[in-house]
């Protein structure tokens, strides 16, 4: 089906058709005195989807997600969702919840986080669905406001025109600094960082060996990088890497080459514009070891012990759960194996009052040094280590740096 031919109807009674729908699927139906409403997804003959909001505000309860049988995998699931998470955006709301016993992965690449209902607000686990309608086993995920901003600025800044980011010399490209935003900037935008050495050379400046063949082809790839030197990590050959929050694919291409064929590059992102960027980008440099993964960074979809090297690049920052993002680094990690962490720090006081903007440019969510040592420790991780890189946020506001965070799993 066209997705075009179909439109997303705002209800605050769902039809019969809609109610037929969940009864087909053996869904609950709404009940209760909950303010509630409901988005109905209509082509031009028949009901093709419903989903459901209810409000507790400042938090929601996502409910009612349903397609058509024989309908599933086109896609219309996705538009259900996403005019779901618009709407919670328009009121307002800090976090979103939802209850799923099928559903958990198409949820997690939505930026849904999987917890327990020990941190589900009082009021909702009274509701109809947590307390009656919805089995006890059934998964409870998290959707909260900073992460959802995230995902749709960094779909915005992928999908803007022009080139984003930096090119070598640490200059913002033409078109950045008027991208549309979700309140602000982002993390290289013209008051955005990006200087370090130069990228595709080691800790000691000398060119990598293993980054001479595609550096010109990858540098016109965007980064929003900090630092010029993402790969400090030193990714070797026939080694596995993931690249946490990937973007367009210019790091973990990088890493890729020097890996080679006998390795593996995962690149980990949430934002779709810029998963779709960075495959673009593998197949037009004709790579078939690099992967692409949407999912948190807090929810890694790899198994355990699998990676010898966890890379990132101004991206840990964003996190609203920073400590299991770390976790679940350390969780993939093969024993002996390394973190290298490009990303933005504090080094004055925190800002007063914690803003989309500056959450989404990179400082508002930054943590002092020793946040991050005792965050790697509590981790698991040993002797990590924080390297300042003063001047290094360029044009970014006092009170923050880029830094070079490194630390292994033990043997």
């Amino acid at each position: 089906m066209d997705q075009e031919a179909v439109t997303v109807e705002r209800v605050f009674e769902l039809p019969p058709e809609g109610k037929a729908l969940l009864e087909g699927w053996a869904l609950p139906l709404p009940a209760g005195n909950v303010p509630r409403e409901f988005g109905v997804l209509r082509s031009e003959r028949q009901v093709m989807g419903v989903v459901g909001l209810e409000w507790y505000h400042p938090h929601a309860l996502l409910r009612s997600l349903a397609v058509r049988s024989g309908w599933e995998r086109r896609g219309l699931g996705t538009i259900l969702a996403h005019w779901a998470l618009e709407r919670f955006r328009e009121e307002g709301g800090t976090d979103l919840y939802l209850l799923t016993t099928t559903a958990a992965g198409f949820f997690l690449r939505l930026g849904f986080l999987p917890i327990t209902r020990d941190e589900v607000p009082a009021r909702l686990l009274e509701s109809e669905e947590f307390a009656v309608q919805c089995p006890a086993t059934a998964t409870v995920m998290r959707l909260d406001r900073q992460r959802l901003e995230t995902i749709r600025h960094y779909d915005q800044a992928a999908r803007c025109s022009g080139q984003p980011g930096r090119d070598a010399s640490g200059k913002a490209r033409a078109g950045l600094d008027t991208l549309p935003m979700a309140g602000g900037g982002c993390c290289c935008s013209g008051t955005g960082c990006g200087c370090g050495e130069e990228s595709g050379k080691g800790s000691d400046g000398e060119a990598h060996p293993h980054a001479k063949r595609m550096d010109s082809d990858v540098e016109a790839i965007p980064s929003w990088g900090c630092t010029l030197n993402p790969l400090f990590g030193e990714p070797s050959p026939g080694e596995v890497v993931l690249d946490l929050g990937c973007g367009a694919g210019r790091n973990a291409l990088k890493a890729a080459e020097r890996v080679g064929p006998d390795g593996h590059v995962y690149g980990l992102d949430l934002s779709p514009a810029m998963l779709a960027e960075a495959e673009r980008h593998r197949q037009r440099l004709g790579l078939a070891n690099v992967s692409f993964l949407q999912a948190p960074m807090e929810a890694v979809t790899l198994p355990d012990g699998c990676v010898d090297l966890v890379m990132s690049d101004c991206v840990l920052n964003l996190s609203t759960d920073k400590a299991r993002a770390l976790k679940e680094a350390y969780r993939v990690l093969k024993p002996g194996g390394r973190l290298a962490i490009a990303d933005v720090v504090r080094v004055g006081p925190k800002p007063d009052r914690i803003t989309m903007e500056g959450w989404c440019a990179c400082t508002d969510g930054a943590l002092a040094p020793d946040e991050y040592i005792q965050l790697l420790l509590a981790a698991g991780f040993e002797n990590p280590r924080v390297e300042l890189l003063p001047g290094s946020f360029a044009g970014g506001p006092a009170g923050v740096t880029a830094a070079h965070i490194q630390a292994r799993r033990p043997e």
